[in-house]
C-alpha cells in the first residue's frame, strides 16, 4: 500500500509542483493582466464581488502524458490545488495577474442562445486576453473556428494581444449583464457587434475572412 501511494505521488501532476518548479513566463511583455485579486472564484456572485478564495495553484497542461506544469500566462489549462487535485468547480482563478475563466462556467451561466456549445474539456481554464470596464475577451476551442487569418498593423501590448494565435471561439463576459456571450458564428459575432461598433462588423460571404477583426473590434469597445 505503501509502495503505491508513493508510486501515485511520483507519477502524480500535483506531485511535480510540490515540488515548486519555477513556472516560466509566456511573453509576459504582451499579455493582457486584469490583476483581479488573486485566488479562486468559486461562483460567479464571487467573481462579480470580487471575493476569491486565497488558493495556491498551479497552471497544468490539458492533453498529453506528462501533465507538466505550464508557464505563467499559457492560454488554455486546468488548475491543480496543494491537496493534488483537479479544481473540478469553479467560476474562475486569477493567477499571477493573468484571469481564467473555466469552460464549465462559461456554459452554465452564457446567454441561452449559446447553451448548445460544448467541449470535451469542460473542467479546463482558458484565459483572458482583452478586457476593459464593459467586457472580458477569450476564447475557446469549442467547435470549428468559423474563420482564420492573420493579423496585420497591430503593435504595442494591445497589439500582441489581437496578433496572438486564435484560441478558438470568440467569448465575452458582460460585465451588465453578468453573462457570457459565445460567437458560435460570423452571423452571431455581427449581431453582437453591429449595434455597437458598425465598423466591427463582418462580411460573412467571405469564408476567409480575417478573425483577428474581431480582436479588434472588442478591443475598440471593451
Amino acid at each position: 500500500m505503501r509502495f503505491l501511494l508513493f508510486l501515485f505521488l511520483l507519477i502524480s501532476p500535483v506531485a511535480l509542483a510540490q515540488d515548486i518548479p519555477a513556472e516560466t513566463t509566456a511573453v509576459a511583455d504582451t499579455l493582457y493582466r486584469p490583476n483581479y485579486p488573486e485566488g479562486v472564484y468559486l461562483t460567479k456572485e464571487d467573481f462579480v464581488n470580487k471575493r476569491a478564495v486565497i488558493r495556491k495553484v498551479w497552471p497544468i497542461n490539458v492533453t498529453g502524458l506528462d501533465n507538466k506544469v505550464q508557464p505563467t500566462g499559457v492560454h488554455t489549462c486546468y488548475f491543480y490545488g496543494s491537496d493534488l487535485r483537479k479544481i473540478p468547480d469553479a467560476f474562475a482563478v486569477s493567477h499571477k495577474g493573468h484571469l481564467y475563466f473555466q469552460l464549465k462556467a462559461i456554459f452554465k451561466y452564457c446567454n441561452e442562445d449559446d447553451r448548445n456549445e460544448t467541449s470535451n474539456f469542460e473542467n479546463s481554464f482558458v484565459r483572458v486576453i482583452i478586457g476593459g470596464e464593459n467586457y472580458f475577451y477569450t476564447e475557446a476551442p469549442l467547435a470549428n473556428i468559423w474563420a482564420q487569418g492573420i493579423g496585420y498593423g497591430v503593435g504595442g501590448a494591445v497589439g500582441g494581444a489581437i496578433a496572438g494565435r486564435i484560441q478558438g471561439k470568440g467569448i465575452v463576459w458582460d460585465f451588465k449583464k453578468q453573462q457570457f456571450n459565445i460567437f458560435k458564428n460570423c452571423k452571431d459575432y455581427n449581431d453582437f457587434i453591429g449595434w455597437q461598433y458598425t465598423p466591427g462588423v463582418i462580411d460573412c460571404k467571405d469564408k476567409k475572412q480575417n478573425p483577428y477583426k474581431v480582436r479588434k473590434a472588442i478591443d475598440t469597445i471593451k
